[in-house]
């Protein structure tokens, strides 16, 4: 059985005494034949030009479906089935075609003309056509499916780099940081540390000369002075002759030496001498109160070291996706003391006001207090300046800033801050990877924070910081 194409389909339908005496409906491009959604009581079957088939998206906007051409039937589905138009249909040209009404349609159909299984080799046709399509489509989409799983894919191995690549600059800006400053924190701590070799030498000496003396003493004049000793703060050169000259005048009958002691002591641990202690063993006295002054040093000593420790393991904790509760004032007091050998040169104002927690890393949040404050003392250089450090809250933010009255920031460079390789160090010969402050914005950002940077009233630069507060569970 021969098989014949649309066209000649068409052909041979034009030439039926019914078709012939159907009515004709021309369209011209962009106008609309059918609109997806209404009642269709007409089919249409195309005798020249093409329109495009239009299905409407999720958001509301036309995707094109299919093209449909001479000998296509456009809303046959619908039209049989009594639905909606299931698309919308407008001319891509100037369009003529039939139009078929339902008598007609089923006149058609009924058998009693010639070309009746013309007219139904031409439905089916078309839904071959359709059909065909359709499966084309599915195979299509099975095949974008794929694509995108393995682009999806890509994407994830990408990310999965890039984050790997960001913690690996995270760490060498650390180790960076660290190196630039284990000069200063070596300074910082071989001071603590030879005072107390220091003071263990005299503390020895002392207790022998003291133990010698104690024999004579009730035990809670030695527990009381040597509390004072250690409680006591040095006294200025000033005030320690201000102390003797009053002391001469209340006991003339003093020794020289002993009155320079005496005076070297608070006036609580003067008068509590001179009250309670027998003039007599006056001297042994001072010498239990300075047994208390060494081991003060020897106290203050081990604070700072233990100080300057627990900062350096703050600031070198590792980078981790665990989010822990951060007080950012900690970190800041933990930076001072870090950068203390370069901050002791400034005026350091602190308003720490009260704030509430942050999440996040402390670890990471202090290698940017760390950048921030070290790029201000590089400000600043060698002139003694002022840096103020301030944290409020603000609309459910946290917010750190940092300010100094330096020479502030170019607005050429300060568009090219955060650019990475971005460095001013290496033009006076100090050291800079350039990374710092891209490293600061991104672990600011992956605390979901902002990070603002402009000149303040004072004519120095100014960083603001802002990092969601951790919501009270009140």
């Amino acid at each position: 059985m021969r098989q014949y194409t649309k066209k000649e389909l068409l052909e041979l339908l034009e030439k039926d005494p019914v078709v012939q005496s159907m009515k004709t409906s021309s369209f011209e491009a962009g106008d609309i034949v059918v609109t997806e959604g209404d009642m269709n009581q007409r089919l249409y079957m195309i005798l020249e030009g093409e329109v495009s088939l239009q299905k409407r998206g999720p958001e509301g906007n036309n995707m094109h479906i299919d093209q449909l051409r001479p000998g296509d039937l456009i809303g046959l589905v619908s039209f049989v089935s009594d639905g909606p138009a299931l698309t919308t249909v407008t001319a891509l040209s100037d369009v003529k075609t039939i139009r078929i009404n339902k008598q007609e349609f089923e006149e058609l159909a009924s058998g009693r003309s010639k070309l009746s299984p013309v007219f139904y080799n031409l439905i089916i046709m078309n839904l071959l056509n359709r059909y065909q399509h359709t499966v084309g489509l599915q195979i299509k989409f099975e095949h974008l499916t794929k694509m995108l799983n393995e682009e999806r894919n890509q994407l994830k191995t990408a990310l999965n780099h890039l984050e790997a690549v960001q913690k690996q600059l995270i760490s060498q800006e650390k180790m960076a940081l660290l190196g630039e400053l284990a000069a200063g924190i070596s300074h910082e701590m071989n001071n603590p540390a030879a005072s107390l070799s220091r003071s263990i030498e005299h503390l020895a000496e002392q207790i022998s000369h003291a133990v010698a003396q104690v024999r004579s003493f009730d035990n809670s004049h030695v527990h009381k002075l040597l509390q004072f000793g250690i409680n006591d703060k040095p006294e200025s050169t000033s005030k320690v002759r201000e102390n003797a000259r009053l002391l001469a005048l209340s006991h003339p009958k003093l020794k020289r030496g002993l009155l320079r002691k005496l005076s070297r002591c608070s006036e609580e641990t003067r008068n509590y001498i001179l009250e309670n202690i027998k003039e007599k063993d006056f001297d042994e006295a001072v010498e239990i109160y300075d047994t208390g002054q060494i081991l003060s040093i020897m106290k203050d000593s081990t604070k700072r070291i233990t100080a300057l420790v627990q900062s350096l393991r703050s600031f070198s904790k590792p980078s981790t996706n665990y989010q822990e509760k951060v007080d950012v004032r900690e970190g800041i007091q933990s930076t001072l003391q870090l950068l203390n050998h370069k901050l002791k040169h400034h005026d350091i104002v602190l308003r720490l006001y009260d704030i509430p927690y942050v999440a996040g890393n402390s670890g990471e949040l202090n290698q940017v207090w760390t950048n921030i404050l070290d790029n201000s003392c590089d400000a600043l250089g060698k002139q003694r300046g002022e840096i103020i450090v301030k944290t409020y809250e603000s609309e459910g933010r946290v917010c750190v800033q940092i300010s100094d009255d330096g020479p502030g920031i170019p607005d050429d460079i300060k568009k090219r801050i955060f650019d990475a390789n971005f460095t001013t160090k290496n033009t006076d010969g100090s050291f800079g990877l350039g990374i710092g402050l891209t490293i600061t914005k991104d672990i600011i950002e992956k605390h979901k924070g902002t990070i603002i940077v402009k000149n303040s009233n004072r004519g120095g630069a100014k960083f603001q910081i802002y990092l969601p507060a951790v919501k009270s569970e009140n």
